[in-house]
C-alpha cells in the first residue's frame, strides 16, 4: 500500500539520487531539501519542496483517494553574465525528473507553469517555483478485536 510518507520519502530520495549532472539527462547537481528555506539560508544550487496541503476523498467502502499539493522551488547563484540559464536548467531538470524518473510519475500532475525570478546584484540568487499534485489511492481498513 502506498502511503503519504512513502510518496514524499521516495520523492526526496529519488531527487537526491537521480537529479545530477553526471547522469547524462540532467544539467545540474543540486542539493535536495525538504521543507521551507529562504534564499539566504542555502548555498549553491538547491531544489526544495514543501507540502502546501493534502486533500482526501472517500470512495466506496474502505477505498480512499488523496491528493498531496506541493510547492517545488529551486535556487541558483546569480551570475551577471549568465542571465537566467542556470535557473532555467534547474527547472527543466525538475520537470524531466517528474516526467521520466520519479517512481510515481503516473500519479503526478504539475501545473505547466514555472515561474522564474532572476537574481541581481542586491539579491544574488535566482529562483524558480512550480506546483505539483500527487494523486494516490489507499485502503482504510479496520482491525476488529
Amino acid at each position: 500500500m502506498t502511503t503519504y510518507n512513502d510518496i514524499l520519502n521516495t520523492l526526496e530520495d529519488e531527487m537526491r539520487d537521480k537529479i545530477n549532472s553526471g547522469s547524462g539527462n540532467y544539467k545540474t547537481d543540486p542539493t535536495v531539501r525538504r521543507g521551507e528555506y529562504m534564499y539566504d539560508e542555502v548555498q549553491g544550487t538547491n531544489i526544495c519542496f514543501m507540502e502546501v496541503s493534502q486533500e482526501q476523498e472517500v470512495l466506496f467502502g474502505e477505498n480512499n483517494r488523496a491528493t498531496i499539493n506541493l510547492l517545488v522551488y529551486g535556487y541558483t547563484p546569480w551570475r551577471e553574465q549568465d542571465d537566467n540559464g542556470n535557473i532555467s536548467d534547474l527547472a527543466m531538470d525538475m520537470i524531466y525528473f517528474i516526467e521520466n524518473d520519479y517512481t510515481y510519475t503516473d500519479y503526478v500532475y504539475y501545473v505547466p507553469k514555472v515561474d522564474i525570478i532572476t537574481g541581481n546584484k542586491n539579491r544574488p540568487k535566482s529562483v524558480f517555483t512550480m506546483e505539483l499534485e500527487i494523486h494516490y489511492e489507499y485502503t482504510n481498513s479496520n482491525i476488529n478485536n
